[in-house]
């Protein structure tokens, strides 16, 4: 995990006793200190297209007895289906792509989900968006983020910069192999937009609730 290479791991600057370490989705689980929230890709579904539930399969097995919130009567996670439009709307809808666009527009991940400006959230909330994945499907090459919440809630943004790019030229059978693949990935998920420098409003419909 980049975030332990640039800033340490739990054995030597970040002892796991003393520091809580929370994990904004798309995880997997580690044990008592890591709090882990779930992400909008911790869907049966989409965990099913991408492979996860696969490797579930093969290193776990199939058996009624493995799972251990079922042993000890958890309540089951929230399905997450179409038809829950609450759910769905806190899970996939995305703030605007730019902080100079306010109000609620239509959102290009499908039906029902909107993006949200400043405006939107400022109303009712403060809240900071973070996006921690590094060079974001293989093609974006951009760094993440995390942030370090100190005993008096003092909040500190730090960035974890993408590993560099393969030493294969990128005219090799290999790497060319594993970009298509990348990128054929890349097609089939849901676009997530980035939020960069203020552009001109192009107005995309209001979208009225009812």
């Amino acid at each position: 995990m980049l975030l332990f290479d640039e800033y340490g791991f739990p054995s030597s600057a970040g002892d796991i006793t003393y520091i809580d370490y929370l994990f904004l989705g798309d995880y997997i689980n580690y044990p008592e200190n890591i709090h882990l929230i779930r992400g909008n890709h911790e869907a049966a579904d989409v965990n099913a297209l991408f492979g996860f539930r696969l490797e579930c399969i093969e290193r776990m097995g199939e058996n009624d007895g493995i799972w251990a919130w079922q042993r000890e009567k958890i309540e089951r996670p929230i399905n997450m289906d179409a038809g829950s439009v609450v759910l769905m709307d806190l899970l996939w809808s995305d703030p605007t792509e730019n902080d100079s666009v306010e109000g609620l527009r239509p959102n290009a991940r499908g039906p029902g989900l909107v993006t949200f400006g400043p405006d939107r959230v400022t109303d009712f909330w403060q809240l900071i968006t973070l996006f921690s994945a590094t060079n974001y499907c293989g093609t974006a090459n951009n760094a993440g983020a995390i942030l370090v919440i100190g005993r008096g809630l003092v909040v500190v943004p730090k960035l974890i910069h993408p590993l560099p790019p393969p030493l294969e030229p990128e005219t090799s059978p290999e790497y060319v192999e594993e970009r298509h693949w990348m990128q054929e990935l890349n097609n089939q998920r849901p676009p997530t937009p980035t939020r960069g420098r203020p552009q001109p409003d192009h107005d995309r419909s209001s979208l009225a609730y009812i």
